[in-house]
C-alpha cells in the first residue's frame, strides 16, 4: 500500500502546483495500474498550460497525464 505520496506539476502553470486530490487517491491503496491511471487524469486537471510554445495547450495537458502516470509507476518498480 502507499503510505505517502507527493505529485507536484511543473512546467503547465505559473507557478508549481501540487495535486493534492490526486495524492489522495492512492495513500493507503494498492497501486495498482488503474489507480495510477485515474490519479495521473485527476492530476492532469489542473494543469492551466500557459500558451508560451510551440506546442498546444490541449497537447501539454495530455502529456500531463503521460508523464505523471510514467512517473509513478517508475516509483512503484522502485
Amino acid at each position: 500500500d502507499c503510505a505517502e505520496i507527493r505529485i507536484v506539476l511543473g512546467a503547465v502553470a505559473s507557478a508549481p502546483l501540487r495535486a493534492y486530490e490526486a495524492e489522495k487517491m492512492l495513500v493507503g491503496e494498492r497501486l495498482t495500474t488503474e489507480r495510477i491511471a485515474a490519479a495521473a487524469q485527476l492530476a492532469a486537471k489542473l494543469a492551466k498550460p500557459m500558451d508560451n510554445t510551440d506546442m498546444t495547450l490541449g497537447f501539454r495537458k495530455k502529456m500531463v497525464t503521460r508523464f505523471v502516470e510514467e512517473a509513478l509507476k517508475e516509483a512503484l518498480e522502485n
